[in-house]
């Protein structure tokens, strides 16, 4: 016989610290906590995304940083994560810049290829 299951409120998680509370991880993930405090609270994802490696906690990141960076899906059900928008940001004085065209250009197909394999729709 196997114990109970564990759920998101039985993990330890690395939270956005109170300043970006308001962005819709910070609360998916107070949601998940379920009253508990986070292990870790940072305003910077770097900082957190270090925090995860070194077994500090959990966190929810892209599949594929997270297998870029060396960790693992946590096997517990969660309720689906937030829609958050990626933004190629370029001056719009630089965005005719042939060098600069061709690596938007390239980051927006590997976009659209990693969205198809990870099931995320259409990157636009």
């Amino acid at each position: 016989m196997t114990g109970p299951r564990a759920t998101a409120a039985d993990l330890d998680w690395l939270q956005w610290s109170d300043d970006l509370a308001h962005i819709p991880l910070a609360k998916y993930i107070a949601a998940c906590l379920d009253g508990r405090e986070p292990v870790l609270t940072s305003n910077s994802f770097p900082a957190l995304r270090a925090g995860a490696p070194q077994g500090l906690g959990c966190m929810i990141m892209p599949g594929i940083q997270a297998r870029l960076s060396g960790l693992v899906s946590v096997p517990v059900p969660l309720p689906p994560t937030p829609w958050a928008p990626l933004y190629i940001v370029v001056p719009r004085a630089l965005r005719s810049v042939p060098r600069v065209a061709a690596v938007v250009g390239f980051l927006r197909e590997e976009i659209e290829r990693i969205s198809t394999e990870e099931g995320w729709g259409r990157a636009s």
